[in-house]
């Protein structure tokens, strides 16, 4: 495992920038590698036919979807919907960063991480792919949200 690991790391080396459509399927790759193996090993149960994902018909304020966002997958909290358009907040579950505005206390899975104040957009088409369920408090969102609101009015002046 190290190897591939290592193996990833020598390859990830060779450019100096990456574009997430060419580095997500390598990460996935190594992911399914390190999966079998440790199924091998019996260090993991396999859960077969499941899937995070859910296709939805329709997209709402507080749902959360598990897509790629600058080559590495992130959970992604829709905070509006315009057209096309869906707008939204990060978590990361690194220890605190500078860019961190919120610890997260009241959902169960990502309880521990930190919504970021990165404010990011993806495409309608691609938010629906990307749905794994409902935020589990409302409240908590929303004080996310007012927080990010906060932080770029502070950070741009906006009166």
């Amino acid at each position: 495992m190290i190897q591939q690991i290592d193996s990833l790391i020598k390859d990830i080396n060779t450019k100096p920038q990456w574009g997430s459509k060419e580095l997500t399927p390598k990460l996935q790759s190594l992911s399914d590698q390190l999966e079998k193996q440790l199924q091998t090993d019996g260090k993991v149960v396999a859960f077969k036919g499941t899937n995070k994902k859910s296709k939805v018909s329709v997209l709402k304020k507080y749902d959360l979807l598990y897509l790629a966002i600058v080559g590495v997958p992130h959970y992604f909290l829709i905070h509006k919907i315009d057209k096309d358009t869906v707008f939204g907040i990060i978590f990361t579950s690194t220890n605190k960063p500078e860019h961190c505005i919120h610890e997260v206390a009241e959902d169960r899975i990502l309880e521990g991480s930190f919504a970021t104040c990165t404010y990011f957009t993806v495409s309608l088409a691609e938010a629906m792919d990307s749905f794994i369920r409902v935020y589990e408090s409302k409240k908590e969102a929303d004080d996310i949200f007012v927080k990010v609101k906060a932080h770029y009015k502070t950070v741009f002046n906006f009166k």
